[in-house]
């Protein structure tokens, strides 16, 4: 699990996956309990680099202020994205199991953004 430590995310996380992620060692911290409520998503990423957490969202929209700071040389520990369409064909087993997988890279983050995406037959 060297490739990362921890995690920070939106609210479309549940407790019982935060406490999932938390159990096989990971830090877990909610947006909402370190920051003001509807702190915008690119304050929420500067938080991120500067603890250096990923930040797991289920936003699709946040991705543009990733990229961005990726463009402007601003580093962040990197990005999940859970969609809700793939929130829906994976079960939270699933998803902690992409970032079992994830945390065996070498460089899981290389191209700052990654999505959790459920696996094809």
């Amino acid at each position: 699990m060297a490739a990362f430590s921890g995690f920070i995310t939106d609210t479309h996380l549940t407790n019982a996956l935060r406490h999932a992620l938390a159990s096989r060692g990971w830090r877990v911290v909610r947006a909402i309990d370190v920051l003001p409520q509807d702190t915008h998503d690119d304050d929420i990423l500067e938080y991120a680099a500067r603890e250096q957490l990923v930040f797991v969202s289920s936003d699709a929209a946040a991705v543009a202020f990733a990229w961005s700071r990726v463009a402007e040389g601003r580093p962040f520990a990197g990005m999940i994205v859970w969609t809700q369409d793939s929130r829906r064909h994976m079960t939270e087993g699933d998803f902690v199991r992409f970032l079992d997988e994830l945390a065996q890279e070498e460089n899981p983050f290389a191209s700052a953004v990654r999505y959790a995406k459920p696996r094809r037959p």
